[in-house]
């Protein structure tokens, strides 16, 4: 089973959109990062499974998608804005995530994005263990502490 390509397919889609590739993402505060990676993904999918290009952004609106990357509905965005996201391409079984994902740990610039990726994660745990347990600073020295270092 663990040798199956539906099976190493379904573990793609995992890591991608809850695991350890989720670097291949978009990220949603990069202006026009979003559309540019869904008109990208699309090209990866067969053109009878192809969806449309993603419309342009309506004018004065610095937002790509009225959605995060798990397709939660964003109530922060203006009305009337494209409801477009990447997991349904991603999630699509007309996708070939192994050649998608090869693709990607070829690309330098992909490449150079899960070396950030790591670095957030490494700050991200390193503040969690700080706000968990601080770090030890004893303010308060007992008057023998202060006569033995003296």
């Amino acid at each position: 089973m663990i040798t199956e390509v539906a099976f190493f397919d379904r573990v793609l889609v995992e890591a991608i959109s809850h695991g350890s590739l989720r670097w291949i993402l978009p990220i949603g505060t990069t202006r026009g990062e979003k559309r540019t990676a869904y008109n990208t993904l699309r090209f990866w999918l067969s053109k009878e499974h192809r969806p449309e290009a993603a419309p342009p952004p309506p004018a004065g609106e610095d937002e790509d998608f009225d959605s995060d990357n798990d397709g939660n509905k964003n109530t922060s965005s203006p009305a009337g804005s494209p409801v477009l996201s990447i997991l349904p391409i991603i999630t699509s079984p007309h996708l070939d995530r192994i050649a998608f994902v090869r693709a990607c740990w070829a690309s330098d610039s992909m490449m150079n994005r899960r070396r950030l990726w790591g670095q957030v994660k490494q700050f991200e745990s390193l503040w969690v263990d700080y706000r968990k347990h601080g770090w030890q600073v004893d303010r308060f020295y007992s008057l023998d502490q202060l006569v033995e270092e003296a």
